[in-house]
């Protein structure tokens, strides 16, 4: 009977001692709830900051999935000066590594209306580097909010960057009429604020998951079917294939400025004639892409498929616009507005011992003709500043590159 007893009692007080351990938990728990409720959420740059109605309109909706992303992806780039982020998450189509050719460019606000026919004109994959200055944040990404909205391509095949300086905007108003507009009109260097072109450049062609990628400036159009074309020749030439290595080789696109856009080498050739079509910067600066041999281009014979026609061997200051692997050298980063922010990087892949090769019948054109008094007030002060810059460059390719017999000459 001691031992019946002394065991209920014993029961008794375990019961006792779980129901307490429970009552334990359950009070901690609601402690912790408390306290999550009256510590606020931090505030920092990108914080959507119009939680409630950003539902009630599609765009609202697309600005705070941007503002959202940003906050919690952003970087610095290696210089300290900008911050960095994707978009939107990558999606498997867009980060599975492809055999396939990303236009690459870049651009900022004032130049966010040529993503369209740019991305309707490629019908690929495009990566695409998006800059906003000091005070033109949520601007910049108003703009592309309605942009991505409108086209289905720009949803679907487009990988967007976005960089901006350290400087960034406070919290996001509430509504988008509230968002200061900003002059859409000037020049990307037309601005007190340096444009960092060859960090849009590099953070485009990372985001690009392609083997082959295509760098071009945002104001420029490459030919209808040329993403096409190029695919075909690299499956006849193999150079998808596993085990297969391509040389040092990029594929130079002839670059054109005019007033009309021919969609073939035959219109082009007419509308040279006519001269309504031109080399790009026959006027201001022929030597910068005389060296692509226009005349011997615009000479060759019709041929039914893309394919290499002539090598060229680069000299200086041939700056020619090309298809290549994403491993080729990237840009130098250092280089910002006006000045040598391309040269500098095909005078590496010159040093390093690549070959320039024209494709017959690939081109690119720039909207309107190029002219002088089109440039900017500061073009000169920033030509020589990186004059300086591109000899100090060319220095150190000579340790970089200490084996190679190439200079940039």
């Amino acid at each position: 009977m001691y031992r019946f007893l002394c065991g209920r009692l014993v029961l008794f007080l375990i019961g006792v001692v779980g129901l307490l351990q429970l009552i334990h938990i359950i009070l901690l728990n609601r402690l912790e709830s408390r306290q999550r409720r009256d510590v606020p959420e931090p505030h920092s740059a990108f914080d959507p900051g119009f939680g409630q109605n950003e539902g009630e309109d599609p765009i609202l909706e697309k600005l705070s999935s941007f503002a959202v992303y940003i906050e919690r992806n952003w970087v610095l780039d290696t210089s300290g000066e900008y911050h960095l982020s994707s978009l939107q998450p990558i999606t498997k189509s867009l980060s599975v590594r492809t055999q396939d050719i990303t236009l690459v460019t870049q651009c900022s606000q004032e130049h966010l209306s040529d993503l369209i026919p740019l991305s309707q004109q490629w019908m690929g994959p495009l990566s695409i580097a998006v800059f906003a200055r000091s005070g033109h944040e949520w601007s910049t990404l108003l703009e592309l909010a309605k942009l991505v909205l409108a086209d289905e391509i720009l949803q679907t095949s487009v990988t967007f960057s976005f960089v901006w300086p350290v400087s960034a905007a406070g919290g996001l108003p509430p509504r988008p009429d509230l968002i200061p507009q900003h002059n859409t009109t000037e020049s990307n260097y037309n601005h007190t604020e340096p444009y960092p072109n060859n960090l849009l450049r590099n953070t485009a062609r990372r985001a690009a998951v392609s083997d082959f990628v295509f760098v071009i400036d945002v104001d420029m159009m490459p030919n209808k079917g040329l993403r096409e074309d190029f695919l075909h020749l690299a499956a006849r030439s193999r150079w998808f294939q596993k085990n297969f290595t391509l040389d040092k080789t990029v594929f130079v696109i002839p670059a054109f400025e005019g007033i009309i856009f021919p969609t073939t080498k035959f219109d082009l050739i007419q509308a040279v004639q006519a001269g309504k079509v031109r080399p790009f910067y026959s006027q201001l600066c022929w030597k910068c892409h005389a060296h692509t041999d226009y005349e011997t281009w615009l000479q060759q014979p019709e041929h039914k498929y893309l394919v290499p026609t002539y090598d060229v061997l680069w000299r200086d200051p041939w700056e020619p616009f090309y298809i290549s692997l994403n491993s080729v050298p990237l840009y130098d980063e250092r280089f910002k507005q006006y000045g040598f922010n391309r040269i500098s990087q095909v005078c590496e892949l010159h040093v390093a011992g690549y070959k320039f090769t024209v494709l017959n019948k690939a081109f690119l054109l720039h909207k309107g003709f190029k002219r002088k008094e089109s440039f900017h007030p500061q073009k000169e002060q920033e030509l020589e500043f990186n004059r300086k810059l591109f000899r100090q460059f060319k220095t150190e390719l000579k340790n970089k590159y200490a084996e190679s017999s190439r200079r940039c000459y």
